[in-house]
């Protein structure tokens, strides 16, 4: 639900990252809503302050980190290249 929120507030409203960060992080301390990764959608969204990423780039990338993932594969290779995370190579 978060991506889907986060991606209707970027893209269609065209509100920018920092704004879109904080409505998440606002959604996050309704009293009764549970997230199963909280803490993960908690470091995502730090990532994505300190690094200009977007929600689901960072989000991505804290979850590789957590399962201490060797790499991620993507075709976004210039967006998380600033994400602290080894990104596949064909070359190897």
């Amino acid at each position: 639900m978060l991506f889907e929120v986060a991606w209707v507030l970027g893209r269609y409203y065209k509100i920018g990252n920092d704004e879109v960060l904080d409505i998440l992080e606002a959604v996050l301390s309704y009293p009764n809503l549970w997230v199963v990764d909280k803490e993960l959608v908690i470091k995502a969204i730090a990532l994505g302050r300190a690094t200009g990423s977007d929600f689901a780039d960072s989000y991505i990338a804290v979850s590789a980190n957590n399962i201490k993932a060797d790499n991620v594969a993507t075709f976004n290779n210039k967006h998380f290249s600033k994400l602290g995370v080894t990104l596949y190579s064909l070359q190897g």
